[in-house]
């Protein structure tokens, strides 16, 4: 992987600048020509895209557990010293996916009033 390809997937996962300059090795110059090409940052986004994808399929199946635990709670099945840790920590889980779902929802309908705005 070249020097390049790595700055991409760092700056795709939120590494600062100066981290990624310092983890590569490369000067601050340099990268910051790199990010004057479209195509590096069309690539950055892409990475991007497909690294928040990834947290929010582990999210979502994270949150099935969640679920799960809270219904065992409810049914009475489940007695553990840190459920309240346990149910705070499934409440935090489910309130991140309602707002995955609510950011879904808002893209799907800007996207429609661009496709709308272009005809």
């Amino acid at each position: 992987m070249t020097k390049r390809s790595e700055a991409i997937e760092l700056l795709a996962h939120g590494q600062k600048v100066t981290d990624v300059c310092k983890s590569l090795s490369v000067s601050r110059s340099c990268v910051y020509k790199w990010m004057g090409s479209n195509d590096f940052i069309d690539e950055v986004t892409v990475k991007r895209y497909e690294y928040l994808s990834s947290l929010s399929n582990r999210l979502v199946a994270v949150s099935s557990d969640a679920v799960d635990y809270l219904g065992g709670i409810i049914r009475g099945d489940k007695h553990d010293r840190d459920a309240g840790l346990r149910v705070r920590a499934c409440g935090i889980v489910l309130s991140k996916v309602m707002d995955l779902v609510q950011l879904i929802d808002l893209d799907r309908r800007i996207s429609e009033l661009e496709r709308m705005a272009k005809r």
